[in-house]
């Protein structure tokens, strides 16, 4: 059987933790009973974490471990769970990082989802490799890890063995991913339909909130992204927030620049195509009505712009994301 070692920081996601386990474990046998073929366990799953006994998970729940590190010599896989990020990614004591490296150098695929590739990159086995993680957080991860080369619109990367996955339930493809490349195609498949488990086949970046996740300090810029944000329609909306901000226009653009990572019209945009997607998940309006409820005359500008943004057009960011039937509708239309 192939072994599979489940890490987990502190303050893990506890989904990304026992979902993958429950389908690790799965490989081989629901699909296996249900078809009256004989039952074949394909994974041998075990638990472990920092401190070496507990899992102390981000909602609170505690999972008991059931092996320490220090104890595995040898794994197919080290799979790391996402994590609460507040701080940055955590400070790892050398011997746990040794560890990480010897499983890496004995063929050991190490992989993570989500904001586990904070704790990879504290392993250093993230290092000029290719890598992605959630989209909220791949500022942070690119900027306090500048070597790695982010693939920001990638749902999964494999560099070489080290393998991260983007934003929350892009456990499922990496599951799945690993499945397949350890066991074979037909049994990842099985599996999936056993958990009804679905591969993304769209781009990280489609989910995303398209307004720049910037924390900062400077007032005069927090107001004039104030204003945009509450005036985001008007046609002189950037001369505007500049008044507010009272700065001169050449300190302005350089400042807002600088605090935001994007200029003042770029930044306007983003607001824009995020209200224009709230609309299209929300209402039936027409594309060219939410066009100009968002500020834009020419509708062929804002497809542009919308594809540009999310890499989807306008219509099929409504067919991906809008059912089309309220929430309390839903289940008896089904």
């Amino acid at each position: 059987m192939k072994k599979i070692v489940l890490f987990a920081p502190d303050n893990c996601m506890p989904s990304t933790l026992t979902g993958p386990m429950d389908v690790f474990s799965a490989a081989g046998v629901s699909w296996n009973f249900v078809n009256a073929q004989p039952i074949t366990p394909l994974f041998d799953v075990s638990l472990s974490a920092v401190a070496g006994h507990k899992i102390k998970c981000h909602n609170g729940l505690e999972i008991p471990t059931q092996t320490h590190w220090r104890d595995i010599d040898c794994a197919d896989v080290v799979f790391i769970p996402s994590f609460a990020v507040m701080g940055g990614g955590p400070k790892l004591p050398d011997d746990l990082i040794a560890w990480f490296k010897k499983m890496a150098e004995g063929g050991a695929i190490i992989a993570s989802v989500c904001t586990g590739a904070f704790f990879l990159a504290g392993t250093g086995l993230l290092e000029n490799k290719q890598a992605t993680t959630h989209w909220a957080f791949q500022d942070q991860l690119k900027m306090q890890n500048p070597s790695i080369q982010l693939l920001r619109d990638s749902i999964l990367v494999d560099d070489g063995g080290i393998i991260t996955a983007g934003g929350g339930s892009a456990w499922h493809d990496l599951v799945l991913y690993l499945i397949e490349r350890l066991v074979g195609l037909e049994v990842a498949n099985q599996t999936a339909k056993m958990f009804l488990l679905d591969r993304h086949e769209i781009q990280q970046t489609s989910y995303a909130s398209s307004v720049p996740q910037v924390y900062h300090n400077d007032a005069a810029v927090v107001k004039a992204q104030q204003w945009i944000a509450l005036n985001y329609v008007s046609a002189d909306v950037v001369n505007q927030a500049m008044q507010q901000s009272s700065l001169a226009s050449r300190t302005f653009y350089r400042r807002f620049s600088r605090a935001v990572g994007v200029t003042p019209l770029k930044y306007l945009q983003s607001i824009r195509i995020e209200k224009s997607k709230m609309l299209l998940e929300t209402s039936n309006r027409s594309v060219e009505d939410i066009a100009i409820e968002v500020g834009y005359l020419d509708v062929g500008n804002f497809r542009k712009c919308f594809k540009r943004e999310v890499k989807l057009l306008p219509a099929e960011y409504r067919k991906k994301f809008s059912s089309g039937i309220p929430a309390k509708d839903a289940l008896k239309n089904r």
